[in-house]
């Protein structure tokens, strides 16, 4: 499976308690899910409901060692339409999407998490990444 990623990293704030302690690993959990809740919301004012055919979600690492959280927004690209194509593909592991669909998509990803990234004092990169789900 394929996946388009737009992320940021940002380091702990002032708030967050030292150590590696249960205090501070629930400051930078309370963190993380605010940033990507923040990421969603601007995605969301980007993306209105009824155009939203595709599952963009977020999710973040937060590294206690070095102190920083690493959040992004995902979307899986590979068999992203199933909709107007012809049968024999349908079933086929490459990418068959709506191109102008697939790039607003990844647009908006970039605009909304750029946004929040630039909020936050960092910048955004982007990746397609090669990932394997378990069922």
């Amino acid at each position: 499976m394929m996946e388009f990623c737009a992320f940021f990293v940002i380091p702990f704030d002032e708030d967050t308690p030292r150590g590696l302690g249960d205090a501070t690993i629930e400051h930078a959990r309370a963190l993380k899910e605010q940033v990507e809740e923040e990421c969603l919301n601007e995605y969301h004012a980007l993306i209105p409901i009824e155009e939203r055919r595709h599952q963009v979600w977020a999710q973040s690492r937060v590294d206690l060692e070095m102190r920083i959280i690493g959040v992004s927004l995902r979307l899986p690209i590979e068999k992203g339409a199933k909709k107007n194509v012809v049968a024999a593909v349908v079933h086929d592991d490459f990418l068959y999407w709506d191109y102008e669909e697939l790039t607003n998509v990844m647009d908006a990803m970039y605009k909304s998490v750029a946004k929040v990234a630039e909020a936050h004092g960092a910048r955004v990169h982007t990746a397609f990444n090669e990932v394997k789900y378990r069922r």
